[in-house]
């Protein structure tokens, strides 16, 4: 039976809405108890740390994303459209490895060494923003055409994903690192960093912003498949009003 683009997207945003719930509440938790044996289940839910269980999905969810662009390249109908899905899922995969292995914290200490040498701080304390902005502003002029190419829903939905993706991981990335900073010049640890609330709430509104960005991509594309591909019944439908689309043999009208 076909599954419905729409309740993939659902399913994705209860799993993300939980992953939330169970962050904010064990952070109160720690924070208005101070019972520190929250610790160990904190690290689990934690969602800026590394290898946590929102770290693992969200590079999971990532790498899905990837797969549905290759699907999408396979099923093109022009060279520029195979080419571009095929670097969009190529780039997406990319992420997926950064967001499982955190080759951007790696990267950040190299140039880190380089800007502190030159006399950079405050903004640029998280480093690994300059090369990824230089990488996002080229991923967007090599997807220009494909993007213009686009059916205009997908090429909206894409563009929201985009930006709003770009916007958490960087945009929330600079008033980060002015915190950490200041905070390191006035002596505090990184770790303890971190730890301060507003680091917190900033943390936890930018891996939220990611993981929206990334439902809001893999719907769009899955949704692109079903209006625009012939794929096995047994794999999507759009259910949205009045969409109706050929599946396989036949029509699959929405319910």
């Amino acid at each position: 039976m076909p599954i419905a683009t729409s309740s993939v997207f659902r399913g994705h945003l209860t799993i993300i809405a939980t992953l939330i719930a169970a962050h904010v509440i064990l952070q109160i938790a720690l924070y208005g108890s101070g019972y520190t044996d929250y610790n160990d289940l904190r690290s689990v839910f934690d969602l800026d740390r590394e290898h946590s269980l929102p770290n693992l999905l969200s590079a999971f969810a990532i790498a899905v994303t990837a797969a549905a662009a290759a699907f999408a390249a396979r099923t093109a109908d022009s060279r520029l459209m195979k080419r571009g899905w095929i670097f969009a899922a190529c780039v997406m995969l990319f992420l997926a490895l950064d967001e499982g292995a955190g080759l951007h914290d790696a990267l950040s200490g190299k140039v880190g060494r380089v800007l502190s040498a030159g006399g950079a701080h405050g903004v640029l304390f998280s480093a690994w923003v300059i090369p990824y902005s230089i990488a996002f502003v080229a991923t967007a002029a090599i997807l220009a055409r494909f993007a213009l190419a686009l059916p205009k829903e997908t090429r909206w939905g894409l563009l929201i994903a985009g930006w709003v993706y770009a916007l958490a991981a960087i945009g929330l990335e600079l008033p980060e690192g002015y915190v950490a900073d200041h905070a390191m010049a006035s002596g505090l640890a990184l770790d303890a960093i971190d730890n301060l609330p507003v680091m917190v709430m900033m943390h936890t509104v930018e891996e939220t912003g990611e993981m929206l960005a990334f439902a809001l991509a893999l719907r769009t594309i899955l949704q692109h498949i079903v209006r625009h591909t012939i794929v096995p019944a047994i794999l999507l439908v759009d259910r949205r009003p009045h969409a109706v689309h050929r599946i396989d043999a036949g029509l699959v009208p929405a319910e």
